[in-house]
């Protein structure tokens, strides 16, 4: 990294941590309300995620140009509250429990599964506010470990990291050489793992089906959910008017072992994004539009052919 790009982003660090921790001495809902007029805010200045956002929008479910400027609107909103919530985490967590609702019933599903001590494969998607999804498993006593890519800017990645883990939430990073072992082994301690895999980056994919389009799809959850016939749940969060839910969605894997091995890792992938494009459909203005989703492209011939060519 040359000097002016770490003297770049040492600075941006600064004023994101001076700002945020403004955010923290106001009580929460005021700092919720700035955050989301911070978010409108954007929605009129950050102007290339907001044309990537409206073009995939309109491109994909068939939005007039108003009904998408709404929803955008909405996600820059959602946005905003995020970067408030992540700020405000050590205060929110103190009354997760009523801030972040999830059935007793779900959880006793999860906790049942977890006797079988194979841990538990979580894949979710950015909807809602996907980092107190997690925060949630671990104020339920739930062993909790995610894969997550760090952040570009490795001053404020180290400060997310910290934020995460004060909870006792485990964090693996994608790109750490060991993290499959890593994962292995939180799996080996019966604890669940977090998956990811909504958006297009720069890990072993599979094309699959989203929105109608081949998308490029980590592969990752399906992967170690079939090798040890690990249990796997899809969960997302959702934002209501005071908070979040948490919804969960247990999965079989029963048919995908009568499958050749890669067919069964590409068809789980392929289904798992399905019941992630259902929670889209259901939450639009909640799901992170601003990614460009099928940016990468197959092949021709890995299209006739089922291979996982790449083309960008």
């Amino acid at each position: 990294m040359t000097p002016y790009k770490k003297a770049k982003r040492y600075s941006v660090y600064v004023i994101a941590r001076i700002f945020l921790s403004f955010l923290t001495l106001f009580p929460l809902n005021l700092a919720l309300s700035i955050g989301s007029f911070l978010g409108l805010i954007a929605n009129y200045v950050a102007l290339r995620p907001r044309r990537i956002a409206l073009r995939q929008l309109r491109e994909t479910m068939s939005y007039s140009e108003s009904e998408a400027s709404d929803i955008v609107q909405q996600l820059f909103r959602n946005c905003g509250l995020l970067a408030v919530e992540m700020a405000c985490l050590s205060k929110i967590y103190r009354q997760i429990q009523n801030y972040v609702r999830v059935d007793e019933s779900d959880l006793t599903v999860l906790k049942n599964e977890l006797l079988k001590n194979r841990g538990a494969v979580i894949v979710s998607a950015h909807i809602g506010n996907w980092e107190l999804l997690a925060q949630r498993m671990v104020a339920a006593d739930i062993p909790s470990s995610v894969l997550a890519r760090m952040n570009p800017n490795p001053y404020l990645g180290k400060w997310i990291v910290e934020q995460r883990q004060r909870s006792g939430l485990e964090v693996i990073d994608r790109q750490d050489p060991k993290a499959a072992r890593k994962v292995f082994a939180a799996l080996k301690k019966n604890r669940i793992v977090g998956f990811l895999i909504d958006q297009d980056t720069k890990v072993k994919s599979d094309f699959v089906p989203f929105f109608g389009r081949q998308a490029s799809t980590p592969r990752g959850a399906a992967q170690f959910a079939l090798r040890n016939d690990t249990p796997t749940f899809f969960m997302y969060s959702c934002r209501e008017v005071k908070g979040h839910r948490i919804k969960v969605q247990p999965v079989s894997l029963k048919p995908y072992f009568t499958m050749p091995r890669e067919d069964g890792i590409r068809a789980l992938t392929g289904d798992l994004t399905v019941l992630i494009e259902n929670a889209v459909r259901e939450h639009p203005d909640q799901w992170m539009w601003f990614h460009e989703r099928w940016k990468t492209q197959p092949l021709p011939e890995a299209v006739v052919q089922g291979k996982p060519g790449k083309l960008v």
